[in-house]
């Protein structure tokens, strides 16, 4: 008895953190036999090297799989591996690695039937995108919070070249879920990158990535240059009171944050907030602590932002930023 299922693009639930913006993650999917006993693909989860690992619920072997690069069948080695201790004896997991390589952020499938008993057979479609094996090195540099008519924005800057492909950005006061998810691009270091909190006014599409100056550009000083990336939103009223942070792809470990806080507020407001704080003060990407009394206080007005005083010099801490006027244009 054979059954096949095709897995593109549904709108389910992520089954895996580190493929979290990667890919479009799939549902279960099962088969059973109709007696007491099935395989069901349970969960997946790409590598920084491209390594596919696969768990399937129930007893099972015969795993043939191949890689689809371009219309293209390509190779791939198969480990099977046995479950940990805290793991459900039951399970069969297998580590798939293609032999060809991907660009960063390339499509490719794994395409593969895996087989349990007699009369058991599962047929599975699973899409990929190229691993950022070479992660650029991102720090906050400025944030204006703004507003509708103000739109706001966050300034980046680049201390170490690489690609952006799945590096998170959580503005965790108005979300459990990543804001925005970098596309493949790559950076060099020193380079500024602007991320703008919404759509322009007029509703404009602007193509991300799109490079801008201190001429058409309401982030930048006199003189500077950047890389321009937009949030998809057309409206949406970010939060005075907040923690931000970039999170690396695959690891989800933090890379940077800043903490601040409106004077007239006595907490975060929401345990998403304060959760994030303490996680980036854990890291050590903020200090003393995650306490609401150690976030840079600042009224940010929608004609305002908060400034990194330096650079170079990263203490991470409220010390670290000073509040100012936003360029004009």
């Amino acid at each position: 008895m054979t059954k096949r299922f095709f897995l593109f693009l549904m709108p389910v639930l992520s089954l895996c953190v580190s493929c979290s913006g990667m890919i479009e993650q799939p549902g279960f999917i099962s088969i059973f036999s109709g007696i007491d006993d099935g395989i069901t693909l349970k969960s997946f989860e790409q590598s920084q090297d491209n390594e596919i690992s696969l768990i399937f619920e129930g007893s099972a072997d015969d795993l043939k799989i191949h890689a689809l690069k371009d219309g293209e069948k390509a190779v791939c080695s198969i480990q099977k591996l046995e479950p940990q201790e805290n793991e459900d004896s039951n399970l069969s997991i297998f580590k798939v690695i293609p032999l060809v390589q991907f660009k960063i952020g390339e499509d490719f499938k794994i395409c593969g039937t895996i087989k349990s008993g007699l009369s058991q057979s599962l047929d599975f479609e699973l899409p990929f995108k190229g691993a950022n094996n070479n992660p650029a090195e991102l720090v906050f540099s400025a944030l204006k919070v703004g507003s509708t008519s103000n739109p706001g924005f966050i300034k980046f800057k680049v201390k170490k070249r690489g690609n952006l492909f799945g590096f998170e950005l959580l503005n965790t006061g108005n979300s459990k879920e990543a804001d925005y998810t970098f596309p493949p691009f790559e950076v060099e270091e020193g380079k500024i990158i602007v991320y703008h909190w919404f759509l322009p006014i007029d509703g404009s599409e602007s193509e991300d990535g799109s490079p801008a100056s201190s001429h058409g550009c309401n982030a930048l000083e006199q003189g500077e240059e950047a890389i321009c990336f937009w949030g998809k939103f057309k409206k949406f009223t970010p939060k005075k009171t907040n923690a931000v942070l970039i999170k690396q792809p695959y690891t989800g470990e933090i890379q940077d944050a800043v903490l601040f806080r409106n004077p007239t507020d006595e907490n975060w407001g929401k345990p998403e907030v304060e959760y994030a704080a303490n996680q980036a003060s854990e890291k050590g990407l903020w200090k003393p602590d995650g306490d609401i009394s150690n976030a840079v206080q600042a009224n940010i007005t929608p004609a305002k932002m908060i400034k990194r005083v330096s650079l170079e010099l990263i203490n991470h801490n409220a010390g670290d930023w000073s509040l100012t006027s936003a360029p004009k244009k």
